[in-house]
């Protein structure tokens, strides 16, 4: 059976993500609930994620970083300088993107 890598990455940080925020590696009942009454559909973001970064990751797995940084630095060039110079693995990123999920949701959670 041939592993699709770059899926194995992407799932690794998704369930790092979940880890991160619900404390398990899939959504909770009362966070799909809470979802559900705001009409959020939470895999549609994830697929759309996965769908995102599939090309900026190579075929060992690791995020091109020159790429993906030369991308958000159209953008906003303050969010790029936040970026790896060298490949990375995007786990290795999550407890960055946690920080700023876990906001998100409480502010969600509020209003």
């Amino acid at each position: 059976m041939l592993t699709d890598i770059k899926q194995v990455e992407l799932d690794a940080f998704e369930k790092a993500v979940m880890r991160g925020i619900f404390g398990q590696e899939t959504l909770p009942a009362w966070a799909d609930l809470a979802f559900s009454f705001k009409g959020i559909d939470p895999q549609k973001y994830i697929n759309r994620f996965e769908e995102v970064m599939r090309p900026f990751l190579k075929d060992n797995g690791l995020v091109n970083a020159e790429s993906i940084k030369k991308l958000v630095a159209m953008k906003d060039p303050k969010w790029a300088a936040l970026i790896p110079n060298e490949d990375f693995r995007l786990v290795d990123s999550a407890e960055n993107v946690i920080s700023l999920i876990s906001n998100l949701f409480n502010n969600f959670l509020k209003g």
